[in-house]
C-alpha cells in the first residue's frame, strides 16, 4: 500500500505545472521515500515524528494537484 501511495505521489508531484509547488512536492516525496527505505531494517515509519511526517506529507502531495488547478 505504501509503495502504491509513493508511486502515485511521485506521479502527481511530477505533473504539477507550478514550479515552486512542484519542487516542494518532490522534496516531500523524497523525504517519504527516505523514511520508507530506512524502515526496511528498523520500524522507523511507525514511530511518532516519522509517522506524522509521512501521513501529512501524503495529504499535502495528494492535495497539491488541486492547489495547482486552482492557482492556474
Amino acid at each position: 500500500m505504501l509503495m502504491y501511495l509513493l508511486g502515485k505521489g511521485t506521479g502527481i508531484a511530477w505533473t504539477i505545472k507550478d514550479q515552486n509547488l512542484r519542487v516542494i512536492s518532490i522534496a516531500i516525496t523524497a523525504g517519504i521515500a527516505g523514511i520508507f527505505v530506512c524502515s526496511y531494517g528498523n520500524e522507523v515509519i511507525n514511530n511518532m515524528p516519522s509517522n506524522i511526517f509521512v501521513n501529512l506529507g501524503f495529504a499535502m502531495i495528494f492535495n497539491a494537484s488541486k492547489i495547482d488547478k486552482q492557482s492556474s
